[in-house]
């Protein structure tokens, strides 16, 4: 029987990892984040970017699944998320950030509410 690892590429060192140790915390905190959006009844769609292909669909797709999980949604155009910003818009209790996928990750502990991706905005969302 052969085993698998997990690997990471650090481009900073140029080399691959197997030391993937931290990434079990990140990974917990993306699913606290999942059901703290569960609890939200405002949800605001952060739209980063505007030149990946497919966003309106994305968009589309956000506005009717939360719609459909009995929520209101507030769609935002903005450059790169901060937590001046986000905190103008008080009434949202999470973000779904959606951009492309190299900025698609943002670390909330910094803003009032949680950011999310798509992705964890379907597991949240759907019944």
């Amino acid at each position: 029987m052969k085993h698998l690892y997990a690997v990471r590429y650090d481009t900073a060192a140029n080399q691959f990892s197997r030391d993937v140790s931290h990434l079990m915390k990140i990974l917990r905190r993306r699913y606290y984040l999942v059901e703290k959006a569960k609890d939200a009844n405002i949800v605001g769609i952060l739209v980063g970017t505007l030149g990946v292909a497919g966003y309106l669909d994305i968009i589309e797709q956000m506005k009717n699944l939360i719609k459909t999980a009995g929520k209101k949604s507030y769609t935002l155009v903005m450059g790169r998320p901060n937590s001046a910003k986000l905190a103008n818009f008080p009434e949202c209790e999470v973000f779904v950030y959606v951009s492309c996928a190299q900025t698609a990750l943002l670390d909330s502990k910094e803003f009032l509410a949680p950011v999310i991706t798509p992705f964890e905005a379907v597991l949240a969302f759907s019944r």
